[in-house]
């Protein structure tokens, strides 16, 4: 593992150079230390990685993850990797254990795996479903809208034309209605006129009568200007 260095802080470049040095088993103390490892050498597979291993990771681990020069895919690649060797190397010293941890977290997993499965397609079922709710709800509402709009312009074209058909029926019913009123009057006035036309001269007439029967009566009296021209 390479860690960039940042020269601007020193505490930062002999942390990473002590732990370049540590990691790789290289550097000041390496001269005192080639000598107690290389009689352990031999049977470093044989005993349980030591404590410092344990931190190197979880070191590892931390400056990857806080480490910015580098994407995060890139950090997990490094970390899996390292976790993976450590694995093999417990695996190479106590395989039985290994295999027993290894069966024993693989069979604790498959309850979650079992759970997010029917989490999964329980979350997929109702999500389906939900869509489908929803179209449905959604093709419901805008036929009921399409309907609710449909009759009301309807209503509206219907009103529309009935009110015009209406206005013009009532406008040609007034006229007629007008021209009957203005006929049945003209009658009625011509019957007046001429009732008192007939009952002017019927007045005439009898006047007439009274004054013919009247001049008749003078004629027929004694001593009348109508008798002594009679007898003369």
């Amino acid at each position: 593992m390479t860690q960039q260095v940042d020269p601007r802080n020193p505490a930062v470049q002999e942390n990473s150079a002590g732990f370049e040095f540590q990691g790789e088993g290289r550097g000041p103390g390496a001269s005192s230390n080639n000598n107690t490892n290389s009689g352990n050498e031999s049977s470093s597979g044989d005993r349980w990685p030591s404590l410092l291993n344990a931190r190197q990771v979880l070191v590892a681990f931390v400056m990857e993850t806080v480490s910015r020069s580098r994407p995060l895919q890139e950090k997990l690649n490094i970390v899996i990797v390292r976790a993976w060797q450590f694995y093999l190397t417990y695996a190479q010293a106590y395989p039985l254990l290994t295999a027993f941890l290894s069966t024993l977290v693989i069979f604790s997993a498959i309850p979650f795996l079992i759970f997010a499965s029917i989490t999964g397609v329980s979350l997929g079922l109702l999500a389906g479903t939900a869509a489908v709710i929803v179209i449905i709800i959604q093709s419901i509402v805008v036929t009921i809208a399409g309907a609710i709009l449909l009759f009301v312009l309807g209503v509206i074209v219907i009103m529309t034309v009935f009110t015009f058909f209406w206005l013009t029926v009532g406008y040609f019913a007034f006229q007629f209605t007008s021209q009957v009123y203005i006929s049945f009057k003209d009658q009625r006035l011509r019957q007046a006129r001429e009732e008192r036309t007939k009952e002017r001269k019927e007045k005439e007439g009898e006047d007439l009568n009274e004054w013919e029967r009247q001049d008749h009566d003078d004629q027929e009296v004694p001593g009348t200007d109508a008798s002594y021209e009679k007898e003369k």
